[in-house]
């Protein structure tokens, strides 16, 4: 709990807001998302969703919703699978050695737009990394992610998990906050 959200916290930059018992810098908790993660998407003035031509709407907005967010494993299996991509065992895998063999296993792995999961479990429950970091944008599917975890993993062991609601075109992280990055469908 506690110790992951100060482990992400000092990957932060220095005008992120600060923890009163220790200095490090915090982000704000979001009530839409779950008890412990992090909400680290800027808000306020100068900061908007990017508008699309025509007002037409992002590719990702049907998975900002919790609908969206639990049927996504089934859509990706249907229309991945269709589309011919590997199975998610044999992607993990491939993803898995690719990262070892570029960043050697052991540090400290970022996954972007984590979705609901299905990678994250499987990153953690390998132990390859020292740590996992779990990042989306939508509330709904770190939500669908912690739920993940908690299945795959137990709850002590999901705890170790960080789950950041963070968009990926403005990035919180300090440079050279995480060893390997993973974005296996980003959208």
């Amino acid at each position: 709990g506690d110790q992951v959200a100060h482990q992400v916290a000092h990957a932060l930059p220095d005008a992120a807001p600060r923890c009163e018992g220790c200095g490090v810098s915090l982000g704000e908790r979001a009530s839409a998302l779950p008890a412990r993660a992090l909400d680290l998407v800027p808000t306020g003035e100068g900061v908007s969703d990017v508008a699309l031509p025509g007002g037409g709407k992002s590719a990702r907005d049907p998975f900002k919703t919790a609908l969206g967010a639990a049927i996504y494993p089934l859509y990706r299996r249907l229309l991945f699978g269709l589309a011919g991509y590997p199975a998610v065992g044999e992607d993990f895998a491939a993803a898995q050695a690719a990262l070892a063999r570029s960043a050697g296993a052991g540090g400290d792995l970022l996954e972007l737009s984590c979705g609901p999961g299905v990678f994250t479990a499987r990153f953690a429950r390998a132990g390859a990394w020292r740590s996992v970091t779990a990042s989306d944008f939508s509330a709904a599917m770190l939500c669908e992610c912690g739920k993940a975890l908690s299945g795959a993993l137990g709850e002590a062991r999901a705890a170790e998990v960080a789950l950041v609601r963070a968009d990926v075109a403005r990035l919180p992280f300090q440079d050279a906050s995480f060893d390997a990055v993973h974005a296996g469908a980003a959208m």
